[in-house]
């Protein structure tokens, strides 16, 4: 995503939508993930285990209602670096592009097509 990050600051914020898109088309895979709870031990199992033995994660269900994104998304849904290298917040760290683009354009018909439950996903995860 760090190709789009000067697009709303130059103006240019019509140019950050194929971003948002790419983001937004990965979320039914994210949602997959972040129930997964095989898929949350990829990033760290030892930290995993830990939240299952509180009950901050559920052992069968995983964390529902969030998302969880790797390292490297593409458009359509693709995945292009299937790892995390230990980062778990992908998804809530590209909200970045969607934030900006709303604060530099304040189009709310985008907060409607998916953007807002992008982000309400990312802050359950």
């Amino acid at each position: 995503m760090s190709a789009f990050y000067g697009t709303n600051t130059s103006n240019r914020s019509e140019l950050s939508l194929p971003g948002i898109d790419a983001l937004l088309g990965f979320m039914s895979e994210g949602q997959e993930r972040a129930t997964s709870v095989d898929e949350l031990k990829r990033i760290n199992a030892d930290f995993v285990e830990q939240k299952i033995a509180k009950g901050d994660i559920d052992a069968e269900k995983g964390i529902e209602g969030a998302i969880l994104y790797p390292v490297g998304i593409g458009p359509w849904g693709m995945t292009l670096d299937n790892a995390y290298h230990n980062e778990a917040l992908n998804a809530a760290y590209n909200s970045y592009l969607m934030t900006q683009y709303y604060d530099y354009t304040l189009d709310e018909e985008i907060l409607t097509n998916g953007v807002y439950d992008y982000l309400k996903q990312s802050v359950a995860f």
